[in-house]
């Protein structure tokens, strides 16, 4: 992004100060020469850090030597490009993710994306059906919503792999409910990171606080749901949940899948049954070498590890301390 503007005859210098949308202004101070019109040149770096969508706010002052001689205040609507570019890692390519509007430009949900920094969210519409990888690269998305939400994903795809997260802030489930296979009334899980887990879940932590909705079911610190053939591997959740509906875990409210080398340190509290340092519901299921130092408590089916089991659920290799 280039900013051009006349040249002062009197100016020695000019200081050109950008709002890109963090605590001050970032100031470039631009030499005086000969030429009629001034330019100063925003890097990729200024750029990818300009919250806004489509403003750039800026003031230009020229200075002489003694002393400012004027400020000019501006608005420029400009084409802020959607992510921060590409980089290639062995043989995956990854989409760029700098800021927040980065994030939110997410729609091709076959793309891998890696995130480049910390980032907040104040609005959010939960991913669905992502089937791509997502490299945290040890950054944090912080919660800051004022709306109930599903997590940072909504579901994922069997190929689907999100890694190295850490969540904080406050989530409050989103209610949405729909008549299950069975002709019961069924509710969309709620988790820090993805609420219906199809793929894989590796490295991520939860340190968010977690409410569900009234009577909603399925909230977990990772996964609301973990589905058949899904995994969540070495994740870890200190994120305190509380909910009066059943089906709460530490990990994931439901798992059908595996979890492995995961621990949960929190309370895990419900009003109702099946709730667990790990798994609140566990079925035809594994959970292997985890361990739960949280309290847990519901009104029935409550356990350290796994609140509720049925078919052939496998518990190897865990302890509870909570």
């Amino acid at each position: 992004i280039i900013i051009c503007w006349n040249k002062s005859d009197a100016a020695a210098s000019y200081e050109l100060k950008i709002d890109l949308g963090g605590d001050a202004p970032e100031t470039l101070t631009v030499e005086d020469k000969s030429a009629t019109e001034k330019k100063a040149a925003l890097s990729s770096e200024q750029i990818n850090k300009i919250t806004g969508t489509h403003k750039l706010i800026f003031s230009i002052t020229s200075v002489d030597e003694n002393e400012y001689l004027s400020v000019t205040d501006r608005e420029a609507e400009i084409d802020l490009p959607l992510f921060a570019g590409k980089e290639k890692a062995g043989k995956n390519e990854y989409v760029l993710i700098y800021n927040a509007r980065h994030f939110k430009n997410i729609s091709d949900k076959t793309l891998n994306y890696k995130l480049i920094d910390d980032i907040t969210l104040t609005s959010w519409t939960s991913l669905e059906g992502y089937n791509g990888i997502f490299e945290g690269n040890g950054k944090t998305i912080t919660f800051s919503l004022n709306e109930p939400t599903y997590g940072i994903f909504k579901s994922t795809t069997a190929d689907a792999i999100v890694k190295n997260i850490t969540v904080e802030g406050n989530i409050v489930g989103k209610l949405d409910s729909f008549t299950g296979s069975d002709g019961n009334l069924d509710y969309y899980p709620v988790a820090g990171i993805v609420a219906s887990n199809g793929g894989q879940i590796i490295n991520c932590i939860n340190n968010a606080a977690i409410t569900g909705a009234s009577s909603a079911k399925h909230i977990g610190g990772i996964a609301g749901k973990n589905l058949l053939g899904a995994t969540i591997a070495e994740s870890f959740n200190y994120g305190n949940i509380a909910t009066s509906g059943p089906h709460a875990g530490g990990i994931s409210g439901d798992n059908y899948g595996t979890i492995l080398k995961c621990g949960n340190n929190a309370q895990i509290i419900s009003s109702t049954s099946a709730v667990g340092g790990i798994s609140g519901y566990s079925n035809n299921s594994s959970i292997y070498e985890s361990y739960n130092t949280g309290f847990v408590k519901g009104t029935g089916s409550a356990g350290g590890i796994s609140g509720n089991c049925a078919g052939a659920c496998v518990i190897t290799d865990c302890f509870n301390a909570g």
